[in-house]
């Protein structure tokens, strides 16, 4: 496992390396020639590698690297694929801070790693070239690589369906948030005891504090059962969504706290499917509904999926 080091605290922004690698296409002959280290190493460098493997499918680079990111002790993500590319996100929480690797596939065979660190944090440009390539060279052709894909999938629970409520799920993820938020906050407290005011660069900080949270959860399907707060379509872009009643219960009698208080609890909202706006239009408030969808965003306020669809 690579180590990183680093002067204070601070956190790769993981949004950027997506971008960084989707413009990084060589016609290097090894990932050795590929590797490139990018941007000043006192603002926190880019890492990027790459190779091209054709016959590889995405499914099999995806499942192969989940195994070589567990066996380095990485959080390992869930699978995101839109049918040309695959992505699946990398965590070494080991680290302080922890650091996010992205690995890119493509339909055409083209893979990659890249993870840009923060500012603050180093690594030596010939140790990163060694570890990310000789991850990528891990990876294998045909059976031998798919069978790897397979057993890598059976064992992780990242791309299954998690059943749970919308209630169950506002607290689970709303705890973490709440902890990222104590924690980014901190110095705010102090600014307002001394009278001084957080510098942009802390401030950027703690805007990538996170990435890790984004990393673990973008991606993971949910069967979500709930009460209805809201359900909408959007007169203009004609987008349905529907948001779930997450306010607690209280008492003997498991009375639910009033709807007003329920965007200050962690948000569930979904996106349907365009073939499912006429659902969204019969639901009305404190109604029923079990929708499954893929997390696509997670702030510090709440969770949004996308395609939702009507489950049984």
């Amino acid at each position: 496992m690579v180590r990183f080091r680093n002067r204070r605290k601070a956190l790769i922004a993981s949004a950027g390396v997506a971008l960084l690698f989707s413009s990084f296409a060589t016609q290097a002959a090894t990932c050795e020639e590929s590797f490139k280290s990018i941007g000043d190493p006192r603002n926190g460098a880019a890492f990027l590698a790459e190779r091209s493997m054709p016959g590889l499918s995405i499914d099999s680079a995806l499942g192969q690297m989940r195994q070589y990111g567990l066996d380095e002790k990485f959080v390992v993500g869930a699978d995101m694929m839109n049918g040309k590319e695959g992505q699946v996100y990398l965590v070494q929480d080991s680290s302080n801070p922890p650091v996010v690797v992205s690995f890119t596939a493509r339909a055409d065979g083209m893979v990659g790693l890249a993870t840009k660190l923060a500012r603050g944090q180093k690594m030596d440009a010939e140790a990163g070239k060694q570890y990310m390539c000789g991850m990528l060279n891990k990876l294998k052709l045909g059976k031998e690589g798919e069978a790897i894909a397979a057993e890598a999938h059976s064992k992780s629970d990242a791309n299954r369906l998690t059943d749970t409520t919308a209630v169950d799920l506002s607290a689970k993820l709303g705890k973490e948030a709440d902890k990222l938020s104590r924690a980014m906050n901190s110095g705010s407290f102090k600014d307002l005891l001394l009278g001084t005011h957080t510098s942009p660069d802390t401030m950027r900080d703690r805007e990538a504090m996170f990435a890790p949270l984004v990393a673990k959860y973008v991606g993971r399907k949910y069967r979500i059962d709930g009460e209805v707060y809201t359900a909408s379509i959007n007169q203009y872009s004609g987008v349905g969504e529907v948001a779930w009643l997450v306010t607690k219960t209280r008492g003997l009698l498991s009375v639910r706290q009033d709807d007003d208080m329920n965007n200050g609890q962690f948000t569930v909202i979904c996106a349907v499917a365009p073939d499912q706006l006429q659902m969204v239009s019969m639901l009305r408030t404190h109604d029923f509904a079990k929708l499954e969808g893929t997390v696509d965003g997670i702030n510090l306020t709440g969770i949004h999926l996308k395609d939702c669809r009507q489950a049984n």
